[in-house]
């Protein structure tokens, strides 16, 4: 049995039933489904998303698999889903899948990576020629025994999940 194609894809799709999102979408176009742009999937922090798989077909051969937007409709037939999605670049100082989590020595702060606040002073210090920063009574750690010290605060996944000003031990 043959199935019509569709004449014009809409919302992203593409396929003869435009049952897939176009590369630099992510999503499923089956049943209603949405293709979202990957600017949208990566919070703004990322304009390109690629499958696990595209992603490291990237890694092997770059040349021939650009990142950039405007190349990848050679290489990357569809969108990926979102289950496979990751976002390619992250901007603002954010890592993750998603750009979901914030690099080392940022935490999120309504919705954007901020440099921790002590880290910025004691910079900002040393660059003035003042090599010993006191650190303020309030951000002071309290003399824990070392294996305390070491685990994370309650609720906050050890790692760092969100990134994290954390004090060293």
């Amino acid at each position: 049995m043959e199935r019509d194609a569709c004449l014009r894809c809409m919302n992203n799709t593409q396929g003869p039933q435009c049952q897939q999102c176009r590369p630099g979408f992510v999503g499923s176009a089956l049943s209603g489904g949405w293709c979202l742009p990957c600017r949208s999937f990566c919070r703004g922090r990322a304009h390109v998303c690629l499958s696990r798989a595209h992603l490291e077909r990237h890694r092997r051969d770059p040349a021939r698999h650009p990142l950039e937007a405007h190349l990848l409709h050679p290489w990357v037939p569809e969108g990926p889903s979102e289950a496979q999605a990751v976002c390619v670049n992250c901007q603002d100082n954010s890592v993750g899948d998603r750009c979901d989590t914030c690099r080392a020595g940022f935490f999120m702060l309504d919705g954007t990576c901020t440099r921790c606040h002590l880290q910025r002073a004691r910079r900002h210090l040393q660059r003035a020629g003042r090599h010993r920063v006191p650190v303020p009574e309030q951000h002071r750690e309290r003399r824990l025994p070392r294996a305390q010290r070491l685990l994370p605060a309650p609720g906050i996944p050890a790692g760092g999940a969100s990134g994290g000003c954390g004090n060293r031990p």
